[in-house]
């Protein structure tokens, strides 16, 4: 299970041999004990984000931006100590720039 896990990944290649044969047009001998080789497929992946790590990168995208990061600091210190204002004043602003810009990222 292992050998074919390291040859999938490229690291063991099927068949190894001192010397490189090539064969035009894939014309290859009877007797050849050559197996064809699979090769990964050549699809590009244009997009940032998948299924699974959409949450976690876009919120590390979103705070890594000053403003947001400041209204998260802000809004966490009005949830632990007692302020005139209520928490929801920084908190609710903060929770739809972070959802609209989310919506705008998928």
């Amino acid at each position: 299970m292992i050998r074919w896990i390291r040859e999938q990944l490229g690291f063991d290649p099927p068949h190894q041999s001192p010397t490189r044969t090539i064969y035009v047009s894939n014309q290859f001998p009877e007797h050849s004990p050559f197996v064809r080789q699979k090769f990964p497929d050549n699809r590009i992946i244009s997009s940032k984000y998948t299924l699974w790590n959409f949450i976690p990168k876009n919120l590390f995208e979103q705070f890594r931006r000053i403003a947001n990061f400041y209204f998260l600091v802000i809004f966490l210190v009005q949830l632990m100590i007692d302020t005139p204002t209520s928490p929801f004043t920084s908190g609710l602003p903060l929770f739809f720039v972070i959802t609209v810009t989310a919506i705008k990222q998928i």
